[in-house]
């Protein structure tokens, strides 16, 4: 079986304070985390069937406040646990994620994040926080 998991360093891991708490008419879901990786980005969901029947995945979607494109590459579960990848990456300049779910109509919030800056970007160093000797 190949690793679904994303390739590269992983940067961060998003836990939301209240956890994505979603209903549609056929689930209930709960975002537990979002990694980020160099190469994309793992959305781990617990899943609550409203049925006695073995749930389908939720289709959700993932955006950020600079219009990154995202797409989903796969999706993995084992019993009430499912994992999405998409691709790409978050860009560096990335400062939010958020996590929606199409509905009839619309693409109703689930949760949204705050991406920390990565370690080592650019935007990390401040002119103020560079001393120059004279």
């Amino acid at each position: 079986m190949r690793d679904p998991f994303p390739e590269g360093d992983l940067r961060h891991v998003l836990l939301p304070p209240t956890f994505g708490h979603h209903q549609t008419p056929e689930i209930v879901f709960t975002v537990l985390s979002v990694e980020i990786w160099g190469t994309g980005i793992v959305v781990n969901i617990h899943m609550s069937p409203k049925a006695e029947v073995k749930p389908s995945p939720p289709i959700i979607s993932v955006e950020d406040h600079l219009g990154t494109v995202y797409s989903m590459q796969t999706s993995t579960s084992l019993g009430s646990r499912n994992v999405q990848i998409f691709t790409p990456s978050t860009p560096t300049a990335a400062r939010s994620l958020t996590i929606r779910s199409p509905q009839p109509g619309t693409e109703a919030l689930v949760v949204a994040l705050a991406v920390p800056r990565s370690p080592g970007s650019l935007e990390q160093t401040q002119p103020e926080n560079i001393r120059h000797e004279n």
